[in-house]
């Protein structure tokens, strides 16, 4: 099963173009175990779907961390069309 991650962009550093949404997109799909990654700027949103087996919550965070931005996390659970 695939896990899903809402990450919402808090800090002073936001997401402003379609070029921050590409950056934070290969961030977080270079990581193993991540399927999917959605960045939006007009909800300064991040969403991960990932397979927990081989990824954490605290790496995804952290990479954001890396990336410059801060966060607070929504978690959905588990997503029923793994596979």
């Amino acid at each position: 099963m695939l896990n899903s991650l809402t990450c919402v962009v808090v800090g002073d550093q936001k997401l402003r173009c379609a070029s921050c949404e590409q950056r934070v997109i290969r961030a977080l799909t270079a990581l193993p175990g991540a399927r999917s990654v959605r960045a939006s700027v007009s909800r300064q949103h991040i969403d991960v779907l990932f397979d927990p087996d081989h990824l954490g919550e605290t790496t995804i965070i952290e990479r954001l961390h890396l990336l410059g931005y801060q966060v607070e996390t929504q978690t959905a659970g588990h997503d029923e069309g793994a596979g």
